[in-house]
């Protein structure tokens, strides 16, 4: 996961994308990770798969405030 932030935060988001996805396969659960593959989605504008997975990472871990605030700001834009 540390991987896919790093290179999140260069702008190598192709990268990061499949890091996230590499630690997704070797690992457990993880809402943490989820809410980091949902900021490299709203990075990308994909508003649809951001959601979902923000969902996700809620549902692991209701207590992410990052994902509860970046579903809020989602239900917003699309309700514009």
């Amino acid at each position: 996961m540390n991987l896919g932030v790093a290179l999140q935060s260069q702008g190598l988001l192709d990268g990061a994308l499949a890091a996230y996805q590499q630690a997704q396969a070797l690992g457990p659960p993880s809402g943490l990770l989820l809410e980091n593959l949902g900021t490299l989605h709203l990075a990308r504008r994909d508003l649809l798969a951001a959601r979902q997975v923000f969902e996700q990472a809620l549902a692991l871990d209701p207590g992410l405030a990052k994902s509860r605030a970046a579903l809020e700001a989602i239900e917003r834009l699309q309700s514009e």
